[in-house]
């Protein structure tokens, strides 16, 4: 870690962040814990502290357990060492505490009652934000452009497999311009994107991209306040979900789905696997059934 922070790459402001994040949540757990295992007798001093301290987390909304995050969030600094300084402050009033249920009688309550204080106040403010914006991006171009966060660099590689498997698809598919990792750029009033790398995932990323070559090919069904897509729905046709689904998995580099789907009728369950078995037929089978797919659903609900 001291050789890294030399240097500062993108990413050690997150990794120092969760650390000391983790760092402040022991220290108010054992604080927590040395506190209310004063005031029971001993053999239920540590179970008391430990069912008030995950029942506290489950019933608040907290980051007192949060270890990690993605690109998009970001941990305060500045909050955590005022956690720290909290925590430490409990820790240094549980010191003078007297043994026992003696201590609601003789304790320095006034002192107690400011270090409880400032713990709660501390515990309370959320010391992981999202990112107004990405200072800058990493961006991987090919058949489309794929942007990451700059402390998502080590899925470039990612990203040019991708897009490799991305180059020689059928004409009739259209290719966006870009594809965004989730926060790096702002969709009606919030910021959005096409994927999210929260767990690393390269079907994740072939699903973001799946998702923006749907969008781009079929964007005339959007036209007239989504008439072409009622006229979709209306029919009940799964043509787009079954090529959405070859897609993904051709991209993804073929396997199983790093995911389990769930909710779907029978007709979508149907066409799911019609596009996923597809995804295993002879490139030239694949993409003739690809091109037809994509001018039926044109002709018969776009134009």
């Amino acid at each position: 870690m001291s050789v890294t922070a030399r240097t500062w790459p993108p990413g050690f402001t997150h990794y120092l962040g969760y650390l000391l994040l983790g760092v402040a949540s022991l220290m108010l757990c054992c604080g927590w814990g040395w506190l209310i295992g004063r005031l029971p007798p001993s053999r239920w001093g540590a179970l008391t502290g430990a069912f008030v301290w995950v029942l506290a987390n489950l019933a608040v909304d907290t980051d007192l357990v949060v270890v990690n995050g993605p690109a998009r969030d970001r941990p305060d600094l500045l909050l955590i060492a005022l956690r720290i300084a909290a925590a430490a402050l409990l820790l240094g009033a549980c010191l003078w505490l007297p043994l026992g249920r003696g201590m609601l009688r003789r304790a320095p309550l006034p002192a107690v009652a400011a270090a409880l204080a400032s713990t709660v106040l501390a515990s309370g403010l959320s010391a992981v934000a999202p990112r107004q914006g990405p200072e800058s991006m990493t961006c991987v171009e090919g058949a489309t452009t794929i942007c990451l966060w700059p402390e998502e660099e080590n899925y470039r590689a990612m990203a040019e497999r991708v897009l490799d498997r991305a180059d020689g698809l059928p004409a009739e598919l259209s290719m966006p311009d870009k594809v965004y990792s989730r926060g790096l750029i702002r969709v009606d009033g919030e910021w959005g994107g096409d994927f999210d790398l929260d767990s690393g995932s390269e079907w994740a990323m072939s699903d973001g991209v799946t998702r923006a070559v749907s969008a781009e090919t079929f964007a005339a069904c959007r036209e007239d306040d989504l008439a072409g897509w009622d006229k979709y729905n209306e029919a009940g046709d799964q043509s787009v979900l079954a090529l959405e689904r070859w897609l993904e998995k051709r991209l993804a580099g073929g396997g199983q789905p790093e995911y389990r789907e769930s909710g779907m009728s029978e007709a979508q369950a149907d066409a799911i696997e019609k596009g996923k078995a597809m995804a295993d037929r002879p490139a030239a089978e694949q993409e003739r059934w690809a091109r037809d797919t994509v001018r039926f659903v044109q002709e018969t609900y776009c134009d």
